[in-house]
């Protein structure tokens, strides 16, 4: 018996997918630092318990939470006389368990947009390194690399380092031609790279508008005029790519932390789905339903938005009108 249990106890051990219980320790410990930093997809992952893609909330007749969607039971429960189905405790006990929903494409986040758009300024749009080159790049990497250097100085330093970063045309590393990143008013968060405004730039601004020949002439409404002011569009996943390719020495210069915060985490591809017992579900009278809460609706519908964009890709791609698609997209 003996002999059988210690093996039982190694393998659940050895076996990673298995969480292990924390046992309370009465003895005094001492925290040596506190690490800040953005969560990753896969790290949005290892802290859920479940997958979240599910549009339904309820099986219906029994209005039973739907397995896998937004009010499913292993993210705890907002019902008294229920048992959550991670931990099995009641409400009462029970502080709830963050599930996840996988993006089928990168989106922006909301709260990392302004920092998002100051690294595109200060980088380069074609090979992603700083737009700063010889002793001055090596100048201000010492400086942010200064362990006896204050926030308050490195502020100061970042700030000159992008002041000089969006001056620049050329790329020191490649060449390329640089221009202003900035975000433009739409119903979406969209950013744009005006970069055929230099000057030095008309022979790409040729080339760039000869790649619309062939929509031209299938659209008249196309016009040279509304041509000359079509800019490059950096949308989530193009700027995923261009952090995804920033260097780890560059990220100093960014005043990143090249462990905790790369910049490719201040675009999202998952999202953590928030325990059901901040979002309750308040039962109306039997058999009138229930009043979700506002967060569940808004998370219903990124899945259902998530759900359609596979349709949608078959849809565009064997060029279905426009009227049909969004058709579909109502009616998914």
């Amino acid at each position: 018996m003996n002999s059988t249990a210690a093996s039982t106890t190694s393998a659940v051990r050895r076996n990673p997918l298995v969480k292990q219980f924390v046992l309370e320790n009465d003895r005094p410990s001492k925290i040596s630092h506190l690490n800040f930093g953005m969560l990753s997809a896969t790290d949005m992952m290892r802290m859920s318990e479940v997958p979240i893609h599910s549009k339904d909330l309820f099986i219906m007749p029994t209005r039973e939470p739907a397995p896998n969607g937004v009010l499913d039971k292993r993210l705890g429960v907002s019902n008294k006389s229920d048992d959550c189905e991670t931990c099995h405790q009641k409400l009462t006990d029970c502080v709830g368990h963050f599930g996840y929903i996988q993006l089928e494409l990168p989106v922006f986040h909301i709260g990392y947009i302004k920092a998002t758009i100051e690294i595109l300024q200060n980088i380069c749009k074609s090979c992603s390194r700083v737009l700063l080159g010889g002793d001055v790049r090596e100048s201000f990497l010492r400086r942010m690399k200064d362990p006896t250097a204050d926030a308050l100085k490195k502020i100061n330093t970042r700030k000159r380092i992008s002041l000089l970063c969006k001056k620049v045309v050329r790329c020191p590393h490649c060449d390329a031609i640089n221009g202003t990143v900035r975000k433009i008013a739409s119903p979406t968060l969209k950013i744009i790279h005006e970069k055929f405004r230099a000057k030095s730039a008309h022979d790409m601004r040729t080339v760039f508008v000869a790649q619309f020949a062939q929509a031209q002439a299938a659209n008249s409404d196309l016009t040279n005029a509304l041509l000359s002011k079509a800019q490059e569009d950096l949308s989530p996943v193009v700027v995923q790519e261009l952090f995804e390719r920033i260097p780890d020495q560059d990220c100093a210069l960014l005043w990143l932390n090249a462990f905790a915060g790369r910049p490719e985490k201040l675009v999202m591809n998952a999202m953590l789905v928030p325990p059901v017992c901040i979002r309750p579900s308040v039962a109306m009278d039997v058999g009138s339903g229930s009043n979700e809460d506002d967060l569940t609706v808004k998370l219903q519908e990124i899945i259902q938005v998530t759900l359609t964009s596979p349709v949608l890709y078959i849809y565009i791609y064997i060029s279905t009108k426009i009227y049909h698609i969004l058709d579909e997209f109502m009616n998914f």
